[in-house]
């Protein structure tokens, strides 16, 4: 018999699927839940009844949960008589079992509603995400291409593009713009709001990196400090915005342009590699993992998203060490090595974990 834990969960998980907001992580959760037949009918009975019942958010909240309770109620103890000589002391748990699951999950799907007046539409909320070690590409409705790299999520809603061209974003990606100067495009991540109309340009915001970057491509964005709205800047084509997300860090500040009028920020031109036309912060669209200049501590994260497993450095002179490389191809062991021979450190990997030591 499954816990009342997993029922709960897949009260919410039914919820999202039906209303939006249902995650690629989440669908595969709820297909699992959905192998086992009792999961299933209590499914089929959600279905049915908030495909009949949607307009119960466009009236008043008391009423319509009853009559959403009664409906499902309803349909669950006439499946329970249709089937009683058969299936009779399956379905009279599942009838139980459903009920309970309907009076625990009430509070799941109508607290997200019961602050809501009278609401014109349901915005779907459209995802694509990934793991870490893998990539994805694709393209929005207004034809704007974008390259999502690992452990990455990108949201827009439903009716992006009726208004505004909108999305969120959560680790890194590369936006080649589709030209609409009526509607800029919006790249919201948490420290920075990046406006484009057609150009192109590399985000990079992952939650635990102490900055946020924007490298412009070519075009013109606006970029918009979260936490001060007011002040915008505006960067020109090969040209990188360093943001400082934690404001304490005063000494990772380089390069800062009086200017600008703002502290813990940081624009520098971009570099292309030899021989090659792509700058550095959108090789990864090529599947090429590059360094400049960059710290152990965060190299370490870059190879931990990128071969997805988990890079440790505990020592904090290797930790503000600086490395520089460009690999296409190398295998997690082969790119440790060639760090180890211009870095003087040791290492050990155990299973998927690799510490790198003095």
């Amino acid at each position: 018999m499954a816990s009342f834990n997993n029922k709960d969960r897949l009260f919410e998980l039914l919820h999202k699927k039906i209303f939006g907001g249902l995650l690629l992580p989440e669908r595969t959760e709820l297909s699992e839940l959905l192998k086992v037949p009792e999961n299933e009918l209590i499914s089929s009975f959600f279905e049915e009844v908030f495909s009949s019942e949607r307009v119960f958010i466009r009236t008043d909240y008391q009423e319509s949960q009853e009559r959403v309770r009664h409906s499902l109620f309803g349909k669950i103890q006439k499946a329970a008589k249709a089937q009683e000589n058969k299936r009779n002391t399956y379905l009279k748990y599942i009838s139980i079992a459903a009920l309970l699951l309907f009076l625990v999950g009430m509070s799941v799907i109508f607290i997200q509603f019961k602050e809501i007046r009278n609401p014109v539409a349901i915005i779907k909320t459209i995802s694509a995400s990934t793991n870490k070690g893998s990539k994805t590409s694709l393209e929005l409705p207004d034809g704007t291409k974008v390259w999502i790299n690992a452990d990455t999520k990108l949201t827009y809603g439903e009716d992006f593009g009726n208004k505004d061209r909108s999305v969120n974003l959560t680790g890194e990606a590369y936006f080649d713009v589709a030209k609409d100067p009526s509607r800029p495009f919006l790249v919201h991540t948490k420290y920075a709001i990046i406006k484009a109309l057609g150009t192109s340009f590399n985000v990079k915001a992952y939650p635990e990196s102490p900055r946020t970057e924007t490298s412009l491509i070519e075009g013109l964005v606006e970029v918009t400090l979260t936490r001060d709205s007011k002040k915008k800047i505006i960067l020109k084509p090969k040209e990188k915005l360093s943001v400082i997300n934690q404001p304490y860090i005063q000494n990772e500040v380089k390069n800062h342009t009086p200017n600008q009028g703002m502290a813990n920020i940081t624009i520098t031109d971009l570099v292309k590699p030899v021989n090659d036309s792509l700058v550095l912060e959108a090789q990864w669209t090529k599947n090429r993992l590059v360094f400049q200049n960059m710290k152990l501590e965060d190299v370490a994260k870059e190879l931990s998203r990128w071969y997805n497993l988990e890079v440790r450095v505990y020592d904090d002179k290797l930790k503000a060490k600086e490395y520089s490389g460009i690999f296409e191809g190398e295998s997690i062991t082969e790119v440790i090595e060639a760090l180890k021979l211009t870095g003087g450190f040791d290492y050990k990997i155990d299973k998927n974990v690799i510490t790198i030591l003095p």
